[in-house]
């Protein structure tokens, strides 16, 4: 038997609060152009726009402080970093993942616009009572109050934006750019959260806010917090 172990590789670029897990998973596509024959049968085919989608894992292992994240536009050896997500849970340690593509057929990504995360992101084991802003911004994103009785169990943060590829004169990759760059901060809590219990920064939406009760569980909330971002370069 033949093949590699033990070998996750990445792709996208130095990461040094963070130790490869998965990845980089390539998994290629090309589209296809059909011409039917007049009895709707294919007399004809061309591939076209060969591109390769990447995901991998990262843990977290620097122990203290807070950790450093790649801006989403990001473009690494023709990779361009197309979204992310740092998860927490109350068991286990800090992991980022890291989303992207580069084109196969045609012009490989130049510098598209990039788009920063607006929070800090601390490097504990566990879930986070609070998340704080960066420093243009003194305050929490989301923060338990000092007379909560709840508690968190998962903080998922996901850093996104929308990109668009422009084909050349033979459906090949001739440009792209991003555009609209958004984070989202998802909070699961351990019992029923009272308005009095949490904090949320009015410069964040809370666009769900949900419970969820059973016979055989302890209640818990959810809730999803929305920004949208402008772009940090040009």
């Amino acid at each position: 038997m033949s093949g590699k172990f033990f070998d996750p590789t990445n792709v996208f670029g130095a990461l040094a609060d963070w130790e490869p897990q998965t990845g980089s998973n390539p998994n290629i596509t090309e589209q296809r152009a059909s011409l039917l024959g007049q009895h709707g049968d294919e007399i004809r085919w061309k591939g076209y726009g060969k591109q390769t989608a990447l995901t991998a894992t990262f843990g977290a292992k620097k122990e203290s402080g807070l950790l450093t994240i790649p801006n989403v536009g990001l473009v690494v050896g023709g990779v361009h970093i197309d979204s992310l997500t740092v998860a927490y849970t109350n068991t286990g340690f800090p992991i980022l993942t890291l989303n992207g593509h580069r084109h196969d057929h045609g012009n490989a990504h130049t510098p598209c616009r990039q788009y920063k995360a607006s929070i800090k992101l601390p490097a504990i084991f566990g879930c986070p009572r609070e998340i704080a802003m960066d420093e243009t911004t003194p305050e929490n994103a989301f923060a338990l109050t000092t007379q909560a009785e709840i508690d968190t169990r998962s903080v998922t943060y996901t850093l996104t934006t929308n990109h668009v590829d422009e084909m050349d004169h033979e459906g090949g990759h001739l440009a792209a750019d991003n555009y609209d760059g958004s984070e989202t901060l998802a909070v699961e809590l351990t019992g029923d959260a009272e308005s009095d219990e949490y904090e949320v920064s009015d410069k964040w939406q809370l666009t769900t806010d949900a419970r969820t009760n059973g016979n055989t569980v302890a209640t818990t909330s959810s809730m999803t917090l929305t920004r949208h971002l402008a772009h940090i370069t040009n």
